[in-house]
């Protein structure tokens, strides 16, 4: 929930308005359709901007991710494995599990997308992991998100589900779990 104060001047009154945030976390294992459903889902409703995540496949193997912009719908890559570390284009990088992130393109998007969210009602973010949960990758602009009292529809790996609703304080949601 998110109360929003306004003071009207010439009656000299203060006013709540209340609005109900609704938190949607999309979840299952590795491969289970997670971003493709909230790409699904953000074609069907293109409100509010965020990020989502595309699979790079390289020689019928995973090569790593871009980052998908909304609205404007710009790709860019976000992350490596160790064979397509060029993608990347810069030695600005922190490596998590098997990938290797590009932290400029993360201060990138973060800083297109924050002005962004002052005006959305809706925010996207896929892919929310132990970056985050170390406040690192798209932690500043989820919490920028949450702070704006925007709907958050959100990508979150199963095993991961618990430490990230804890951590973000996300107690009040609803589970979509893929299988």
């Amino acid at each position: 929930m998110c109360e929003v104060f306004l003071y009207f001047y010439r009656h000299k009154r203060k006013i709540t308005l209340t609005h109900f945030v609704m938190i949607t976390i999309v979840t299952g294992e590795k491969d289970s359709g997670k971003s493709s459903y909230l790409q699904n889902w953000y074609t069907k409703s293109p409100e509010g901007c965020g990020i989502l995540s595309q699979k790079v496949i390289r020689n019928d193997l995973v090569a790593g991710y871009d980052m998908l912009l909304l609205p404007s719908l710009v790709r860019v890559p976000l992350c490596r494995t160790s064979n397509y570390l060029n993608d990347l284009q810069t030695l600005d990088t922190t490596t998590q599990g098997r990938f290797t992130f590009s932290a400029s393109t993360f201060q990138e998007a973060i800083s297109q997308t924050m002005p962004l969210l002052l005006c959305a009602d809706t925010f996207w973010l896929d892919e929310i992991g132990q970056l985050e949960l170390n406040n690192q990758g798209y932690a500043p602009l989820l919490h920028f998100a949450m702070m704006q009292c925007c709907d958050l529809r959100l990508g979150v790996r199963l095993s991961l589900m618990p430490d990230i609703i804890e951590c973000f304080d996300l107690h009040a949601c609803q589970i979509i779990k893929l299988s």
